[in-house]
This record gives structure tokens, C-alpha cells and sequence, in this order.
């Protein structure tokens, strides 16, 4: 309390004075005594534990444990004056870690279902699990690996490996439908369905070659030595869908025209046809071949027998001035070779043939020939 010359008075008293000089009536002194009660604020403490953060009146967000902090209550205490707080507070926090984990194709984790991709962003709390009370926040770094479900097809002659190598293996030796559980180095099982088609030791797997890109025919010796080799049953495939088939179907051909396309062959395993092994696969086109496809050459009589004469024609009034045939058989090697005057004698052995004929303006005609 400040009065007059008495200055920052901190105590209740009853003894101090001011004289107010010849102030009074009489022209005398006015001394004044002044009876002053003196009282003070009050202080206090407010203790917190708090996980995180904490706001506590005019200081919001604090994330530290302090003791320095205070709140003022204007006159709120009993004779008036203020009361000042000081908090002391503890500030814990959250705990946090991290779970590995390695599923095949999906992955249950808490509130977290059927997780089915790989993944570092999903998280679990344990509400105040920590020693200090607070959350404890876990995160999942999750591997999902996945397996393999998948059938094939295999063929080999007199039996069939399978495996991996060291990890695993197995042979076949008959046709028949497999089913088999592997883990693949990822730790997941993988279903297996193995088609096996197995060719004995005298009818191998068949392999198929052109004769001048115009017919395909089958391999039927395995070797000089071997006889000859007939398969149960053949199919012919054009670019993946069956185009001809059948217990003699041992070639193939397009009525003359070249070979315009992928082709291979699937022979039967079986009797009952239920197994099938394929052949190696011939790709052909026609690029620069000129003339090939407008050329309807004629052969009569096919099938001939052996002596007898075959006469050739062209539709379309072709020119076959200077003509040029040339006969291969089954092999490729050239059986005839003349210049056309309209027929030859058909002097051949019983098998198939291929007639080529070449025009002088550069077309070329082709049929397939069958001598009994």
C-alpha cells in the first residue's frame, strides 16, 4: 500500500501518520493515522501425469513436463486478492514398435482382416498399455507371398522327370493325371496338376517336317536302323485349332497351296485317346511367292497306280509353254524332273508325292500325288 510519503507498505499497522500542515480550523496541524489492514494472494500447486499432451487453461498443447507454468485467478481469494497456481506437471508419451510378419495370400491382425497385399502402413493401439499408462502403437511391416495353383502337360518317351532338382523329383512312366502338393521357396504350398503323356521306346514322340512348304509329313523312322513307325492316332493343329485328324493322318496339306500359318502335330499315348503328345511346330508364309494361290492345278487320275499316265492341267488358261514339273517324294529328293507336255508316266513307287510346276512367267502350281 502506498500513503502518502509512505511508500510500498507489505504490512497491516496502526502507527504511521501524515501531518497535514496548518490544514485544520485553526490554522494548526491536521495529523492523520492511518489504520491499515494489509492482506495478500495466495499461492498454490496443481500436480498432473498426463500421456502426450496436456492444456491446462491459457497454456494449451504442452508436450514437456514443466514446474513453471502458472494461472493468476483475479481476486479469487477470501479477502479479495489473487491467487496464483503453479502446476507441475508430467508429461509421459506413447511407446511405439514394430511387428514382422510373413503370410501366404492373406493375414488376420487385430481389427485388421483378410489383408491380402504386402504392406508398412497399418497400425494397432494398446489403449494405456505402457508402464507410464499410455498407449502402446504397433506397427505392421507384413510380407504376403502367395501360391501357385497350375496344370501343365508333359511328354516323354518311356518315362518323364519331374522336379526341382535337389528339392524334389519324381518320373513317370505311364499316361495318367497327377496331383501334387509343393512349397515353393516362398513357404507356400502350390497345387499341381500334372498331365503326363508317355510314348514307349518304340513309338517316340513324333517330329514333323515340310516337304516344300506345301505338305507336312511325319517322321515314321526314329532312325535308319528303326522300322517304321505308326502312331494310334493323329492331330493335325493350324494355329492352335484342330484342322485334320484321324488313324492315317500322317501328313498334311492344303490341297497344293503353300503352307501359310504354325503348325504341329499331337499324337495319342493312349488307345483311348485320352493322352496326347506333341510335336515340334512349323511356322510358314507366303510372302514372295507370286502366283501360288491363283494356280488351280489339276491332277488326273489321284490316287494313280504304279505305271500308269497322270495328265496335268492348269484352269485359268495358263500359259504351260516351256512348263517345268518336278516331282519329289516323301523324303524331298527329287523323283521327276521334266518339262511338261501335258501328262508323265507315274513310273513311281506306291507312296505320296509333290508336283511342282513352274510356269515361265514365274508362277508356281503345286498338288499333292498319291501312287498305289
Amino acid at each position: 500500500f502506498d500513503w502518502y510519503e509512505h511508500e510500498n507498505i507489505t504490512a497491516s499497522t496502526e502507527t504511521l501518520t501524515h501531518t497535514f500542515a496548518g490544514a485544520n480550523a485553526a490554522g494548526c496541524d491536521s495529523v492523520v493515522m492511518l489504520h491499515l489492514t494489509v492482506n495478500h494472494q495466495t499461492t498454490g500447486d496443481t500436480t498432473a501425469v498426463e500421456c502426450d499432451r496436456f492444456d491446462w487453461y491459457e497454456h494449451e498443447n504442452i508436450t514437456a513436463s514443466t514446474e513453471t507454468l502458472t494461472h493468476t485467478f483475479a481476486g479469487a481469494n477470501a479477502a479479495g486478492c489473487d491467487s496464483v497456481v503453479t502446476l507441475h506437471l508430467t508429461v509421459n508419451h506413447q511407446t511405439t514398435g514394430d511387428t514382422t510378419a510373413v503370410a501366404c495370400d492373406r493375414f488376420d491382425w487385430y481389427e485388421h482382416e483378410n489383408i491380402t497385399a504386402s504392406t508398412e502402413t497399418l497400425t494397432h493401439t494398446f489403449v494405456g498399455a505402457n508402464q507410464y499408462g499410455c498407449d502402446s502403437v504397433v506397427t505392421l511391416f507384413l510380407t504376403v507371398n502367395y501360391h501357385h495353383d497350375y496344370s501343365f502337360n508333359a511328354q516323354g518317351t518311356g518315362s518323364y522327370t519331374w522336379g526341382q532338382g535337389e528339392n524334389y523329383e519324381e518320373t513317370f512312366t505311364e499316361n495318367g493325371v497327377y496331383h501334387r502338393t509343393i512349397t515353393t521357396y516362398q513357404g507356400c504350398d502350390s497345387n499341381i496338376t500334372l498331365t503326363v503323356s508317355i510314348a514307349s521306346s518304340a513309338t517316340p514322340i513324333p517330329v514333323i517336317y515340310s516337304l516344300m512348304d506345301v505338305m507336312l509329313l511325319v517322321n515314321h523312322f526314329a532312325d535308319e536302323a528303326t522300322e517304321r513307325i505308326d502312331y494310334i492316332y493323329y492331330r493335325w493343329y493350324k494355329d492352335g485349332k484342330i484342322v485334320k485328324e484321324g488313324i492315317e493322318a500322317d501328313s498334311y496339306d492344303e490341297g497344293g497351296a503353300m503352307l501359310n500359318g504354325c503348325y504341329y502335330l499331337e499324337i495319342s499315348t493312349s488307345a483311348d485317346t485320352h493322352y496326347w503328345a506333341k510335336s515340334n511346330e512349323l511356322c510358314f508364309g507366303t510372302t514372295g511367292i507370286d502366283g501360288v494361290e491363283t494356280l488351280n492345278l489339276s491332277v488326273m487320275p489321284n490316287p494313280v497306280i504304279r505305271g500308269q499316265r497322270v495328265n496335268i492341267s492348269v484352269e485359268g488358261n495358263a500359259d504351260l509353254q516351256g512348263a517345268r514339273l518336278t516331282v519329289f517324294d516323301a523324303t524331298g529328293r527329287k523323283a521327276i524332273e521334266q518339262t511338261l507336255n501335258g501328262s508323265f508316266e507315274s513310273d513311281l513307287n506306291a507312296g505320296i508325292y509333290m508336283l511342282r510346276l513352274c510356269l515361265k512367267d514365274g508362277r508356281v502350281a503345286t498338288k499333292r500325288l498319291v501312287v498305289r
